[in-house]
């Protein structure tokens, strides 16, 4: 792990570098923010502070999972008040699922872009862009973490769905 905080001449704030490896696979991650007490701050200050997140996880032989987010957190221990654009992919959702313990199907590589806005156990997500293949979708979606069962809810869409790209072939 490095951090590096800015000054005036070379782009102020908080830069945070990290590279090893989890589960045999290398990764680095990287975050830039204006300063570190924004980040750890109760998030009733009300003070958003910008946020630019950039993660990468290595997979032997095939092209990396990457996750990039460009936008505002007012506490990012607890997640609460971010907003931003964010951008994933990888050489298949399942590869790139691996690394948060969510169970995908294996697929050719992906692409996907959007939305995140998050508000105390509200997630909204509007996925702008979202290709595998021949696949081409968008929609909107809501999870909320509600006791005793999560909901997801949302509107999927798209100019073509091809389901031999996100689903294995039935045997």
């Amino acid at each position: 792990v490095r951090t590096r905080e800015g000054s005036a001449r070379d782009a102020a704030g908080l830069f945070v570098r990290a590279s090893g490896r989890w589960r045999d696979q290398a990764f680095t991650v990287e975050a830039r923010s204006p300063g570190l007490l924004p980040l750890v701050t109760p998030a009733d200050n009300g003070r958003a502070v910008a946020l630019r997140l950039n993660a990468r996880r290595a997979h032997a032989g095939r092209r990396d999972s990457e996750f990039r987010f460009r936008g505002r957190a007012r506490d990012l221990l607890r997640f609460e008040g971010l907003q931003g654009e964010f951008r994933v992919a990888g050489p298949s959702l399942a590869a790139t699922g691996n690394a948060v313990r969510v169970t995908l199907p294996g697929t050719a590589a992906f692409f996907m872009q959007g939305r995140i806005d998050k508000e105390g156990r509200h997630w909204d997500i509007d996925v702008e862009r979202f290709d595998v293949s021949d696949t081409h979708l968008s929609g909107r979606f809501r999870y909320e973490q509600k006791s005793p069962q999560p909901l997801l809810s949302g509107e999927l869409k798209g100019r073509q769905l091809v389901l031999r790209d996100l689903a294995p072939a039935p045997g």
